[in-house]
């Protein structure tokens, strides 16, 4: 079951879904920002595949390239 969902900075890909967990591909275009966002309990894993993500966090950025992951 993989379902492709449109956002306005590019799309994200649903590849697995259950009531704990959900696995997403997403596919942000070039000089697109997603919204911030905060979570009480949330446990996320992001890998970046290609280009650079600047990732903000509790008042630090945190900076992946290519082929880096943060958890």
């Amino acid at each position: 079951m993989q379902q492709k969902i449109d956002k306005p900075w590019g799309y994200e890909i649903i590849w697995a879904k259950t009531d704990k967990y959900v696995g997403k591909i997403l596919r942000i275009f070039p000089a697109c920002k997603l919204s911030l966002q905060y979570h009480e309990r949330k446990v996320e894993t992001i890998y970046v595949s290609d280009g650079v993500l600047e990732l903000h966090l509790d008042n630090r950025i945190i900076t992946l390239f290519k082929g880096q992951s943060y958890h």
